[in-house]
């Protein structure tokens, strides 16, 4: 069978395809997997820009019906750490066309760690998750714990932030009466973890 040329095949975009004939459909599986191949050859060689593209490529060209393939691509796409976003973003894709596909939910936890202090919520919950799908993976049991150490340690910070920033509206406020938030104590209810404001005598 005779491969069209790169610009004809990839011209052609993966949702017109029910407009193409099983043997065109064909052709363009086998040509996807060409440039996955050759993207995975890039990742090997740490031409990192090069293999996502060749990624890319493979995309546009895989049926829609190659569910498990397109996502392993999307997978291997997320390959840039310095592109946390787009990594997190084709991770997501990957976990939506195959659930049971535990790689994609590690690589979307490592990259939402990184991301920082807004999304370590998200990188535990898909750490747990791999933890669930394969045990093996040692990675994930030191994750977990560190990443609840982190947590605690942000929601702390966040409360204690919130905390300043109450006191300097609160002071604005008492100071026409001559007081101040030193002047009231915040107590901590061990059982709920509520505050309640008492006036220090």
């Amino acid at each position: 069978m005779d491969v069209k040329p790169d610009s004809d095949l990839v011209a052609e975009p993966a949702n017109e395809e029910e407009e193409l004939s099983a043997e065109e459909i064909e052709e363009r599986r086998i040509k996807c997997n060409q440039f996955k191949q050759e993207g995975n050859e890039k990742f090997k060689e740490k031409c990192l820009d090069e293999a996502i593209n060749l990624y890319s490529k493979a995309i546009d060209l895989c049926p829609l019906s190659d569910i498990k393939e397109r996502s392993i691509l999307f997978n291997n796409r997320a390959a840039k750490e310095s592109w946390l976003e787009k990594c997190v973003a084709d991770c997501t894709t990957s976990i939506d066309l195959n659930p049971s596909y535990v790689k994609p939910y590690l690589k979307r936890a490592q990259a939402n760690r990184k991301i920082g202090k807004e999304n370590l919520d998200k990188a535990l919950e898909d750490y747990e998750m791999v933890l669930k799908m394969d045990p093996s993976i040692k990675e994930s049991y030191s994750a977990i714990n560190e990443l609840k150490v982190e947590i605690d340690k942000r929601n702390e910070d966040l409360k204690n932030e919130m905390i300043g920033k109450l006191k300097d509206i609160g002071n604005v406020v008492l100071n026409k009466f001559g007081l101040s938030t030193d002047n009231f104590q915040m107590v901590k209810n061990p059982e709920t973890g509520s505050y309640s404001i008492n006036f220090k005598s």
